[in-house]
């Protein structure tokens, strides 16, 4: 599927409604789902369809509850599309990581900006440029000087947030449909405890202990998260911070561009350093491709349809009265 979140390649900068800054009417559909890596630390979100979830809250639901499941459908699939995108940079960073010395090439390191960045914005909200969506009302709560998301961890998890502006409190109506306890354990601790494992070893703080323990049946002891990478290499998240890269052929995305799957990563790795318009070409022939496959898929479903219907009715026609 093609993007559903602003895209600042082909679009002028979304509009502000409701709220928050978004595309015309988005809200009123979750972003597209797509599959999460292999790796076993995102087998718990698997199971979780946003799309299914919300067509069943806004079953019978009345038009002030209607508008604000729209609201919480749209922010549960941006968090959810936000950490999906960075689970394909983080596999494949992990896999280049393995691959290289102590000594890292210009490109892994533009490519490590990115991803330190990426997984702090899906944690605090703060937005780096004016492709990022905005909430106002989140801005109200905190100050950055470019804003908030609203759609971040901290959001859900209401770290920092005053009292009214609580995510718990501001989907009320939501809540009465569906329990924020099972909201937690279905989606919110699941989302937490990925982000956890993926940046910071297991063991290091009771609450990463907690959330694995929470939302999965294995311990994942061994896997390997974005700090012991970098201390391998003798380096630090600060250290990478402290680079103060700036990625200008990445300027013209979102910190986190919704749909970037590992071809998108791959590609992108060797020519992250050249021109902002050669890493947009590459990225809008992949997007090309991808739309092209669904259009056939969705073609040969139609088709199929269509050949069940006829051999339905010339069944029937054969039937006796």
């Amino acid at each position: 599927m093609l993007l559903c979140y602003p895209s600042p390649i082909f679009n002028s900068p979304p509009s502000t409604t409701a709220g928050i800054t978004m595309d015309v009417d988005i809200m009123r559909r979750p972003i597209p789902w797509t599959s999460f890596p292999k790796d076993n630390i995102f087998d718990p979100v698997r199971k979780f369809d946003p799309d299914q979830t919300c067509e069943s809250l806004k079953r019978g639901a009345s038009k002030e509850a209607f508008d604000q499941i729209c609201n919480f459908c749209f922010r549960v699939s941006a968090l959810l599309r936000h950490v999906n995108t960075l689970s394909w940079l983080y596999v494949l960073w992990l896999e280049k990581m393995d691959a290289t010395g102590k000594t890292l090439s210009e490109e892994d390191k533009s490519m490590t900006t990115i991803l330190i960045r990426m997984h702090a914005h899906i944690d605090t909200g703060k937005r780096n440029n004016t492709y990022d969506q905005r909430d106002p009302s989140v801005d109200a709560t905190r100050v950055h000087e470019l804003g908030f998301t609203g759609v971040s961890l901290d959001d859900f998890r209401c770290v920092n947030r005053a009292k009214k502006s609580t995510f718990k409190s501001k989907f009320k109506l939501v809540f009465e449909k569906w329990k924020y306890r099972n909201f937690e354990d279905t989606f919110l601790n699941p989302i937490s405890g990925i982000c956890l494992t993926m940046y910071q070893s297991k063991i290091a703080f009771p609450f990463s202990l907690l959330a694995l323990i929470l939302v999965t049946d294995t311990f994942f002891v061994s896997h390997t998260d974005i700090t012991a990478k970098l201390r391998e290499k003798g380096l630090s998240v600060k250290q990478v911070e402290d680079w103060n890269i700036n990625v200008k052929s990445f300027a013209p995305f979102p910190t986190v561009p919704l749909q970037f799957d590992d071809k998108v990563w791959k590609a992108l790795w060797p020519i992250i350093n050249k021109t902002p318009l050669e890493v947009r070409q590459v990225v809008a022939k992949l997007q090309n491709e991808r739309k092209e496959k669904e259009m056939k898929k969705k073609d040969e479903e139609n088709w199929r349809h269509q050949q069940e219907e006829t051999e339905r009715l010339e069944d029937q026609k054969k039937s006796p009265a």
